[in-house]
């Protein structure tokens, strides 16, 4: 016992003592090696690194391009607590290779080789670049991968980015605590599958804020979260807040479960659970025009494509264009088996009802096909619930009626007062 606390004392000198006689404006220090370099790229080029190292990353760190994570590497990279680690980059490079088509990042994971750690980092990514990517197309790589409690921004106020971009296949994909804010250009936080390979993914107690997603030079999605490629598996997004920057920041949803048109998947998230979530303000009404297939082209909390058995639960939908969007690129695509999707017990609603039914805004919208849809126990905003045609009250309008048949939605029993438990 004395032996293990010993162990432990020391890590803790090991990691402390550098901080506190650390003099240069900023580095990365490998405890094990007792050696500091001026940033990752060179740290990753030391042939004494091992799997399994740390790397501190002190104060701000300029890297001279994409730090590329060697092949087979594994270990954990992390700010120091004391002096905020913090990336940023001199001159772009090519990461690979599918998401914007190789577009620019700071740190590139595609080639790990067991679990990667990314910790309390601090990004300044530059206009068309990406924070972290790790994606590899279409060799997707199945070790897992944590991302937790970094903040990503543009490097300039009018720099459009993606924070996360992660491929997945099979092994656990954490993506938790981060604070993602700015000009986002396709997501802020992205994970795909390959049409085949079920996943395990949990995105959970984010903070995501688009402040604007109309970018003159590129037609971009604006999305906060976004999931496509994924079959199956155990897929959890929870407790994350997005914001999407209100009527005129062409932001196109919170939550995107569908097909996205920069990458060859053709599925959403078969099966995903979406619960306690709270989205706010995808107003826009006019989202730019983009190539098929995409999402709906008014601002969504949630949209959803081919995602058979997703399940919307207990989300604050809030001051949206339209709520949540069922098979908008394909009706009937989410059919199933196992299930057509259900959406239960959120709060589906705006700051003024009157208001947003007076100016075109929608509870749930379903692209009719073969299967009823379970909107069962929402509030809608007021306690006669939605309204629109066959539907019994004047909040929120479901579309294009409320009904049991097939190409309708069941709304009965709907809440007469908003869901306490709801939202992040």
């Amino acid at each position: 016992m004395k032996r293990m606390i010993l162990k432990v004392l020391l890590l803790v000198v090991c990691l402390l003592i550098p901080q506190i006689v650390w003099t240069q404006p900023g580095g990365v220090l490998n405890p094990r090696l007792r050696r500091s370099y001026l940033n990752l790229t060179q740290a990753f080029a030391d042939p004494s690194l091992q799997p399994g190292d740390t790397l501190l990353v002190v104060r701000t760190v300029t890297e001279p391009g994409p730090v590329i994570i060697p092949s087979g590497w594994y270990g954990t990279i992390v700010g120091s607590p004391a002096m905020p680690g913090t990336i940023q980059q001199s001159a772009p490079g090519t990461c690979d290779p599918v998401w914007g088509g190789g577009v620019n990042c700071l740190i590139d994971a595609r080639q790990r080789g067991g679990l990667v750690r990314i910790l309390n980092l601090r990004f300044r990514v530059p206009n068309g670049a990406t924070g972290i990517q790790a994606i590899g197309w279409s060799g997707l790589n199945p070790n897992p991968l944590t991302i937790s409690r970094c903040r990503f921004q543009g490097e300039t106020s009018t720099a459009f980015f993606n924070g996360i971009v992660v491929g997945a296949l099979g092994g656990a994909i954490l993506i938790e605590k981060n604070v993602i804010s700015g000009n986002i250009s396709d997501a802020a936080i992205a994970v795909v599958g390959n049409d085949t390979t079920p996943v395990n993914v949990q995105i959970r107690w984010n903070h995501i804020t688009i402040v604007s997603a109309n970018d003159p030079s590129a037609n971009n999605l604006g999305v906060g979260i976004g999931l496509t490629g994924i079959v199956g598996g155990t897929v959890l997004v929870e407790r994350n807040r997005i914001t999407g920057g209100g009527a005129a920041a062409d932001a196109l949803a919170g939550i995107a479960l569908a097909p996205f048109f920069t990458i060859p998947t053709t599925n959403g998230a078969w099966g995903a659970i979406i619960r306690r979530n709270t989205i706010l303000n995808f107003s826009d009404t006019s989202v730019t025009t983009l190539p098929p297939p995409l999402p709906p082209q008014r601002g969504t909390g949630i949209a959803l494509d081919t995602s058979p058995g997703a399940q919307i639960l207990a989300n604050l939908i809030k001051d949206n264009a339209d709520g949540v969007s069922v098979d908008p690129l394909n009706a009937d695509s989410s059919a199933g088996p196992p299930a057509p999707p259900r959406v239960n017990d959120n709060n589906i609603t705006c700051t003024n009802v009157a208001g947003c039914v007076a100016a075109g805004s929608r509870g749930v919208v379903l692209n009719p096909g073969t299967y009823n849809l379970n909107a069962e126990n929402n509030w809608w905003g007021t306690a006669n619930g939605p309204g629109g045609t066959g539907c019994p009250g004047t909040g929120l309008p479901v579309a294009p009626a409320c009904g049991a048949a097939a190409g309708q939605v069941d709304v009965t029993p709907h809440r007469v007062s908003p869901n306490p438990g709801a939202g992040a």
